[in-house]
């Protein structure tokens, strides 16, 4: 069986809708908030990771935690999705990461985070994940863990960099280094400027995914660019929808799918469904 390393950051995310705007010394009324799982989990890694491990592919995720009860939900909720939790380094005596997403009914959102035990460094078991893998997968993480992983990924391992503008996550070397070696590169139009200087001298083969918010997806094959369209969607809460994208769009390339454009649409349904339960 494919093995498959997500590399980044976990998170427990308290995502809620809000009347008006937040404010100090104010206080104001959640409109709604999920009525399954909340926290839920997040981080890119989690979005990635969730449709692979959902097409029956082998699945691990590589991230920090603590060793608090939150680190434990975390990981139930890993392993309740299928995703492999050996790959979670859950620090002695630290915090998980936990987020809480405050939003508007446009889409604007506050954020709150505490980084609790957000990992500096791939560990011992951690890069024995990577090197095993034979697809490894780089999303926002500590910089030196994604350097790490580039250093001891396989020769004939599958590479695939879903972007972040994050200049502390990807700085200009491990941009230069994954631009040069990933097969599929997953971005959005405001990440482009950075994709495009990063890959200049990447192989003709790579191909280049790039969302555009309710605007057509662009993919760059071989130099030329095609346009997929989407079905805009009025929602607020739309984290982890570019990332469920990535990871269909890779689980149907995997799976078989001889097409890049037919697996991308692939992603943009599993993202459009992500997206149609929020509304529910």
């Amino acid at each position: 069986m494919t093995r498959i390393a997500v590399l980044g950051y976990a998170s427990l995310d308290y995502a809620a809708s809000v009347d008006g705007d937040v404010r100090w010394g104010w206080t104001s009324r959640i409109a709604s908030r999920p009525h399954g799982e909340w926290p839920r989990p997040g981080g890119c890694s989690f979005y990635v990771a969730r449709p692979l491990a959902q097409a029956g592919l082998g699945v691990d995720i590589v991230t920090w935690t603590g060793d608090d009860d939150m680190g434990n939900l975390y990981a139930d909720h890993c392993l309740r999705h299928g995703i492999g939790t050996q790959g979670i380094d859950a620090a002695a005596g630290k915090t998980t990461p936990v987020s809480m997403l405050l939003y508007k009914d446009d889409g604007r959102c506050a954020c709150l985070i505490d980084f609790g035990s957000a990992g500096s460094a791939a560990t011992p078991p951690q890069e024995d994940l990577i090197r095993g893998a034979d697809v490894v997968v780089v999303t926002v993480s500590p910089a030196a863990c994604g350097l790490r992983a580039l250093d001891v990924v396989r020769d004939d391992a599958l590479v695939v960099w879903v972007a972040k503008n994050d200049p502390i996550s990807f700085p200009p070397e491990l941009r230069a280094r994954l631009g040069r070696r990933a097969r599929y590169v997953f971005c959005n139009n405001d990440e482009r400027a950075w994709i495009d200087e990063a890959t200049a001298d990447a192989d003709p083969a790579q191909i280049i995914i790039e969302t555009r918010g309710a605007d057509p997806i662009h993919v760059r094959v071989q130099g030329v660019t095609f346009q997929i369209p989407v079905t805009p969607l009025q929602i607020g809460d739309a984290t982890g929808a570019g990332d469920t994208l990535a990871g269909a769009t890779l689980a149907a390339l995997l799976g078989g799918e001889a097409d890049p454009l037919t697996a991308v649409q692939a992603g943009v349904r599993a993202s459009h469904e992500l997206l149609q339960r929020r509304r529910a």
